[in-house]
């Protein structure tokens, strides 16, 4: 189980990196993974909203974050933050 702390200290790094250039890698189950680049254009209580390259809005839930999805922050090109379930604390 992932503490709830955790999840709103997410919410709020999300809140401050609106218009922040993102990758996503999700876990789509047998050994596959689905990866999306775009911005991160919301951020809601519950779920965090992306604008993919083909300017369509995919949401994705903070409890995500904790076994299926693993987001990169990048700035000019460069990697500047990860986020992804090896960085949240379990109970």
């Amino acid at each position: 189980m992932i503490h709830k702390d955790s999840l709103l200290q997410f919410k709020e790094y999300f809140d401050q990196n609106i218009g922040q250039e993102v990758s996503i890698k999700a876990d789509a189950g047998r050994n596959k993974f689905l990866e999306k680049s775009g911005t991160i254009e919301g951020v809601y209580s519950n779920y965090f909203l992306i604008k993919d390259q083909l300017n369509c809005n995919v949401c994705y839930s903070y409890s995500d974050l904790s076994n299926k999805l693993e987001v990169t922050f990048h700035e000019d090109g460069r990697i500047i933050g990860n986020i992804s379930d090896k960085s949240l604390p379990k109970l």
